[in-house]
């Protein structure tokens, strides 16, 4: 997002320019899109980050389902989580404010913390 400019195209949020997907998604073939769409990457960005909270609130609840266990495992969850909704709300945040430099970094920074303690947290859970 940050190399593009992707933060700067659909300011808006929910939606994008008023739609669901944004009217310039499709830039004449499967790479330019890809690699060169800043409204394609603003919108493939938004997926992946709804994915990625509704598969950490499905983590939380199986992580409270599952019998007792080490309770660093549960708490790495929280703050992974935690860390996760933090993200979402500074990239909507960053996207409503014209994309800042402070809160563009912010969201990076975030992103490299939520990263440290997804890897904690997967290592933690391979050895129980």
């Amino acid at each position: 997002m940050a190399g593009n400019g992707g933060g700067l195209v659909d300011g808006d949020w929910p939606l994008m320019g008023g739609r669901f997907a944004p009217v310039d998604y499709w830039q004449g073939a499967l790479w330019a899109t890809l690699a060169h769409g800043r409204a394609a990457a603003q919108f493939n960005h938004r997926m992946i980050a709804y994915a990625l909270l509704a598969s950490g609130v499905v983590l939380l609840i199986a992580g409270a389902r599952r019998p007792p266990g080490p309770k660093i495992l549960y708490r790495l969850a929280i703050a992974a989580v935690a860390l996760l909704f933090m993200q979402a709300g500074l990239g909507v945040a960053t996207l409503r404010a014209g994309d800042p430099l402070w809160l563009a970094l912010a969201h990076q920074a975030n992103a490299a913390l939520l990263l440290c303690l997804a890897v904690a947290l997967a290592w933690r859970a391979r050895r129980v």
